[in-house]
């Protein structure tokens, strides 16, 4: 198995005003069983990276103008991967490396006939490497402690940073994937602090998260970030601060279902814990018509 000479998609290298580009990769191995590089940076047209409080994965959309056809040969069979690595003024280099799963073609009527643009889609490559992975086993202990030992075994390099849960718990995870399994404990979380006790499992351009919702609200309200909306201006051609936080679209994406709450605990629910020393069952409901004032909010001191 060797290694060929990285290839480039175009010279200059793309510059999109508020960020800069320190590195876009294509690694695919061809039918030689050759490790193939391609660069992608010269002929890149757009690309979003989307971090989601709602999703277990970060994923990407790159669009690369290609007229020499570099990436026409390349079948999407899972093993591709995209390097990327940009930052904006004031924050550190975020760094990612996702599986390319999808490619989309469509023609570039800029560059004339031979002009093609190629849409990777890609998603976080822990998602993939955890969907051939299996847990199952019986937890007793803490559900925090449940979280980080399913993580630990998909041996990932990102981290993952977890908030405390309370309460003993027993319970048997039947054969599913890391990422579902740890999706099931979310409704099983029970803050020690907060009564909401809605815990989400994410990831974010630090690493991966399984974190109380209203603990974040609680601890990171006092140090917001300003954003400017400006939906009739053009973003600003600069690396500023101010570009950066400049709003030309603002879209409300649909919401989780009313049903989905309520089987995932949102809007109520009930523990119960075992006093062996003083015999007695100690329960703790929770219904958010009657506690919803009582938690920390965004828009409240």
């Amino acid at each position: 198995m060797g290694q060929e000479k990285p290839k480039n998609i175009g010279e200059t290298v793309y510059d999109p005003g508020n960020v800069t580009i320190h590195a876009c990769r294509l690694n695919h191995t061809d039918k030689d069983d050759k490790k193939v590089v391609i660069n992608l940076a010269g002929g890149l047209d757009e690309f979003t990276v989307s971090y989601n409080l709602n999703k277990q994965s970060a994923t990407c959309k790159i669009t690369v103008l290609d007229t020499e056809d570099r990436l026409a040969d390349i079948d999407i069979d899972g093993s591709e991967t995209v390097e990327l690595s940009f930052s904006s003024e004031g924050d550190d280099v975020i760094s990612e490396e996702f599986v390319i799963f999808r490619k989309a073609l469509s023609i570039d009527d800029s560059s004339g006939a031979k002009g093609k643009a190629y849409t990777l889609f890609g998603v976080d490559v822990g998602m993939i490497k955890q969907m051939t992975m299996d847990i199952n086993r019986s937890f007793t202990g803490q559900i925090s402690d449940f979280v980080k030992t399913i993580f630990k075994e998909i041996n990932l390099e990102k981290e993952i940073e977890v908030h405390d849960t309370a309460g003993m718990s027993s319970l048997i995870i039947p054969g599913e994937s890391p990422y579902d399994a740890i999706h099931r404990l979310e409704s099983f979380g029970f803050s020690p602090d907060h009564q909401s006790s809605l815990y989400k499992f994410y990831q974010s351009k630090k690493g991966y998260n399984f974190k109380n919702v209203e603990r974040i609200i609680a601890e990171e309200r006092d140090d917001p970030h300003m954003y400017r909306y400006s939906p009739t201006e053009l973003a600003e051609n600069s690396k500023t601060l101010l570009a950066k936080h400049s709003i030309v679209q603002l879209d409300f994406p649909e919401t989780t279902s009313l049903i989905s709450k309520i089987k995932h605990g949102t809007h109520a629910s009930s523990v119960a814990e075992i006093d062996i020393i003083n015999q007695r069952i100690n329960v703790t409901e929770f219904n958010i018509a009657d506690d919803f004032k009582n938690f920390y909010h965004l828009d409240q001191p």
